[in-house]
């Protein structure tokens, strides 16, 4: 590969690390993470996903998935980097949790994360309705139209 088409880094990249934060607090060691992305596109919403092997299927025990550290609403923020020189490259909340069986390889479970956009449109329809008091006879269809500014923004 040219080398003009390198991503300059400090650290050599031979080495890829991360760390995933739960509510501040670095997750298990001991949690096998299999698969981790984030996407961040255009005019879309970032998200998150995170794998990990989770439980026995045949026994219905789901050692990860039982834990209190997976509960949607929690914050997450994730951190990659090379040698353990890290740097954060998503923050946001978990929106889903499910368990899924792998052909031959037991079960995972399967995270889904999406940014702080939600809180941070009903902290802006809050600020503008406090602020403006001449606002507040118009507030029941602020409200609305920012309800359906969030729907189509999940979408």
């Amino acid at each position: 590969m040219p080398e003009d088409l390198l991503i300059p880094t400090p650290a050599p990249s031979d080495v890829p690390s991360f760390k995933i934060l739960v509510e501040t607090k670095e997750i298990n060691s001991a949690y096998r993470v299999m698969n981790l992305s984030v996407t961040k596109e255009f005019n879309k919403i970032t998200h998150a996903e995170i794998n990990l092997l989770d439980g026995s299927v045949s026994k219905e025990d789901f050692n990860v998935s039982n834990t209190d550290d997976f509960i949607i609403g929690k914050n997450v923020e994730i951190q990659a980097g090379y040698h353990g020189q890290n740097s954060t490259i998503f923050k946001g909340i978990i929106i889903k949790h499910g368990i899924k069986i792998l052909e031959n390889k037991g079960s995972s479970l399967n995270i889904i994360l999406k940014i702080l956009l939600i809180k941070a449109l009903w902290l802006e329809i809050i600020l503008f309705l406090m602020i403006n008091p001449i606002v507040i006879l118009l507030r029941k269809s602020l409200i609305n139209m920012a309800l359906k500014r969030m729907l189509t923004a999940l979408v």
